[in-house]
């Protein structure tokens, strides 16, 4: 067993994560993080979601399937919009301070959420 660990509940659950797909649990673990951001609180330090299983990410973009129409319609609900510019605005207007510490790979909230490429497939 190492020291020199990032993040022991990371290591933890990619280790007892046998009966789902951990790759898809790194984008969850993102994905509640920036809605978090959409969806704040009353300020507090516990208001945030801070991504553990992060350290393992390889993605840029946590939902790359944004670009698709279809996809973005069936989507669109979680974030509380009902179109893709209302989706743009409400990003543009996020406070995007996730703090990465070089160990946690978060992408940017417009990276991650596939901003530029959004509905761009019929």
């Amino acid at each position: 067993m190492s020291l020199n660990r990032v993040s022991i509940t990371a290591d933890k659950m990619k280790q007892y994560a046998s009966i789902v797909n951990f790759d898809e649990m790194v984008k969850a673990d993102i994905l509640l993080c920036y809605m978090s951001l959409f969806y704040p609180g009353d300020g507090s330090i516990f208001d945030k979601w801070f991504p553990e299983l992060s350290c393992y990410n390889g993605h840029v973009e946590i939902l790359p399937k944004m670009r698709s129409m279809r996809y973005f319609n069936k989507a669109k609900v979680l974030f509380g919009v009902d179109s893709v510019e209302e989706y743009k605005t409400k990003i543009e207007g996020l406070k995007d301070d996730i703090q990465n510490d070089g160990y946690h790979r978060i992408p940017n909230i417009k990276s991650g959420l596939s901003y530029e490429e959004v509905g761009r497939i019929s």
